[in-house]
């Protein structure tokens, strides 16, 4: 190799090792010297080097997600959302007042959902509803903690909403149960959207008095009033008073709130009874009129119904009269 040649590859190296980390590379040309002639031959002419090939351009980097609440599933869910898988063992819990967005994804999909009522006087008044609906329709059951069905609502035409309301009893735990359902020709297997929302009104007289022992204390000429309130899982409906009267005539009246028919009774203080009344008309009033010794008497308000009939939880989320109206009970001597 000449010194010329030499030197060209001397600085080829160099650069080479220099450029290796960069993206591209270039290469510089070198020169060689034609060989000697021999005779009266010319040398042949030299050949020069080839020039490098460039290096490959390098790959860029992916871009970046985008951030914030994604539409999701089949339904494009937004925050607030169920939780998936959101079934019997999983359900989403619902906050008092809150709005969920949820989704039936596929044919037979069944959305389960929690609720506490808070621990505070005798309970409440729920409501429970499924709106908003897509084109679809939803069938909710209400479920006690143990998973008996309580009430239910179904949707008859499609993107209608389907709801319940009922009487809870502080401190317990019922669920919600939202499945699709279908009329016998409907066959779509389409997802089904719909909002869940779970209110709550805390019914609570300060009267404690479902039973005789815990009547509570009222005076002649002083009407007093209270809710027709039991809770969905008790017996007791109504309402216990006690009166201290004197000898003689004693009328005793209770008018009630639109939806109820109203029964009351009056016990000496020896608990027997000393006359009744009751009305069949809804919102009407009974009167007892009797003639009574001196001492404490017992008032029992009783709402007149068919056995089993108690008025404890319905369809819709109305609430009827009686959660929000208070019967009124007045004593006159």
């Amino acid at each position: 190799m000449n010194r010329t040649a030499f030197r060209g590859a001397s600085i080829l190296a160099i650069v080479g090792l220099g450029l290796s980390a960069c993206t591209a590379r270039t290469s510089t040309a070198n020169e060689s010297s034609g060989g000697a002639g021999s005779g009266a031959s010319g040398g042949a002419a030299g050949e020069g080097v080839s020039a490098g090939t460039g290096g490959s351009a390098g790959t860029s980097g992916e871009a970046g997600s985008g951030g914030g609440d994604l539409p999701i599933g089949p339904c494009a869910l937004t925050s607030p959302a169920e939780a998936e898988p959101n079934d019997r063992e999983t359900p989403t819990k619902l906050d008092m007042s809150a709005t969920l967005q949820a989704c039936l994804d596929e044919e037979g999909d069944v959305d389960y959902f929690e609720i506490t009522i808070p621990d505070e006087g005798p309970g409440g008044a729920v409501a429970l509803s499924a709106s908003d609906v897509g084109d679809c329709r939803v069938r909710v059951e209400l479920l006690s903690s143990t998973h008996t069905k309580l009430v239910g609502d179904e949707a008859t035409t499609n993107g209608i909403g389907a709801g319940v309301w009922f009487e809870a009893v502080s401190g317990e735990t019922y669920y919600l149960k939202s499945s699709e359902f279908k009329a016998p020709a409907q066959d779509s297997d389409a997802p089904c959207p719909y909002d869940v929302t779970f209110s709550y009104t805390l019914i609570d007289d300060g009267h404690d008095n479902a039973t005789q022992g815990g009547a509570k204390d009222i005076a002649v000429g002083e009407p007093v009033e209270g809710y027709y309130f039991h809770g969905i899982d008790t017996d007791d409906y109504g309402g216990w008073y006690k009166v201290a009267l004197s000898a003689g005539q004693v009328t005793v009246r209770l008018d009630a709130p639109a939806d109820i028919k109203p029964e009351l009774s009056i016990f000496s203080p020896l608990s027997d009874e000393l006359g009744s009344d009751w009305n069949a008309t809804y919102g009407g009033s009974a009167i007892v009129q009797t003639s009574v010794g001196a001492g404490t008497h017992y008032i029992k308000v009783e709402s007149f119904q068919p056995f089993g009939n108690y008025r404890d939880g319905g369809t819709g989320t109305q609430l009827p009269a009686h959660l929000t109206d208070r019967y009124v009970v007045t004593v006159t001597q």
